[in-house]
């Protein structure tokens, strides 16, 4: 369940783990380039370096899956979750 999510331009990042340090695991569209979005790792030195990320403190935590289905009906799947 992501915990943060930022966003900047058309890039969104939705963290799901952090390991309290630097380490981060999340899912990531970079550019709106959904066909390239992917899980994986990132450092929190390297998001807070992009002076232009925004973080979103009125995301109510929910999935990957349910969160970028909100954002973007019309590429991803309806999670079960949101039946």
């Amino acid at each position: 369940m992501p915990v943060v999510y930022d966003f900047a331009h058309s890039t969104d990042i939705y963290i799901c783990e952090f390991d309290g340090k630097d380490e981060m695991f999340g899912f990531t569209i970079l550019n709106g380039d959904l066909n390239c979005a992917e899980f994986g790792y990132t450092s929190l030195e390297e998001i807070k370096r992009i002076v232009w990320f925004n973080l979103d403190y009125h995301f109510e935590p929910e999935s990957v899956e349910l969160a970028r289905y909100r954002k973007y009906l019309d590429y991803f799947k309806k999670p079960v979750s949101a039946a």
